[in-house]
């Protein structure tokens, strides 16, 4: 009696044990134990190539160091390289003519050191000089016409962009005939002109710059 109570049990377990697996795994949602990380943001890599404000004891001015491992300002040239002490970032400045001189970075924008000036003690300081931002570049632009017995023509703010003439044409004749592109007091170019003759046109280009 105790057998055949055994025998249904031991088979509705293996019928458990050898069940297909993707039945078992029905509504369960896979998890990557170890994701991909995340990319890291770019950098902009550092570079003491560029202009640095300078003040030193037998000096002031700027030194203009160049990626080819050159330097100069007003009065002389030599050649740079970068070691480390301590820790410590280390530009060296070999003049040509002067001696030898080393400054220690205190920031990725300054460097700072005690130095012997001609019968004078004090310090060489540098400090980089930003470089300008680049200016707007034009990216669009038109051509207007105005003839004579038009009203002005409002073109563009003048932070938007500028204007030219390129062409002018009619009779001409002493001072009652102008055509001109200008800026008003409400802060726009404007083509317009005056004629006491006939035919007095003009037309101008219109450049907006990128982004306006």
């Amino acid at each position: 009696m105790k057998l055949s109570l055994l025998l249904p049990l031991c088979l509705l377990g293996a019928s458990l044990l050898f069940a297909p697996l993707e039945s078992l795994a029905d509504g369960l949602v896979a998890v990557d134990a170890n994701p991909p990380a995340a990319p890291a943001p770019p950098t902009t890599p550092w570079s003491v190539v560029g202009a640095w404000a300078c003040t030193h004891p037998d000096w002031t001015g700027t030194v203009q160091i160049a990626a080819d491992g050159t330097f100069s300002n007003q009065d002389s040239t030599g050649h740079w390289t970068l070691t480390a002490s301590h820790d410590r970032v280390i530009l060296v400045l070999a003049w040509n003519g002067w001696p030898t001189e080393t400054v220690t970075m205190i920031s990725p924008d300054e460097f700072r050191a005690p130095v012997r000036g001609q019968g004078q003690e004090g310090e060489f300081t540098m400090h980089r000089i930003p470089a300008p931002d680049a200016a707007p570049a034009p990216a669009a632009f038109e051509t207007r016409r105005w003839q004579q017995g038009d009203a002005p023509i409002r073109l563009i703010r003048k932070e938007e962009g500028f204007c030219a003439l390129t062409m002018v044409t009619g009779h001409f004749e002493g001072a009652g005939e102008m055509v001109r592109v200008y800026v008003a007091d409400d802060g726009y170019w404007y083509l317009g002109g005056d004629s006491h003759q006939e035919g007095v046109a003009a037309e101008c280009i219109v450049v907006r710059y990128r982004g306006r």
